[in-house]
């Protein structure tokens, strides 16, 4: 499975599904780079992802 935040199965799934489901790597990246970074320091909550999300969807 492609894994944009490695060892986060959670968020790695809706990435994917994404995908899956016709979103572009472009759409992908602008929502998930600004919490990258504290996904990887474990800082990162679901709100943050959910968030990020719909600030691209906005």
């Amino acid at each position: 499975m492609f894994e944009y935040f490695p060892g986060n199965y959670i968020w790695n799934l809706g990435v994917v599904a994404t995908l899956n489901s016709g979103g572009t790597i472009d759409e992908v990246d602008r929502a998930c780079r600004p919490i990258r970074e504290a996904a990887a320091r474990g800082d990162a909550g679901t709100t943050d992802f959910m968030k990020a999300w719909q600030g691209v969807a906005d």
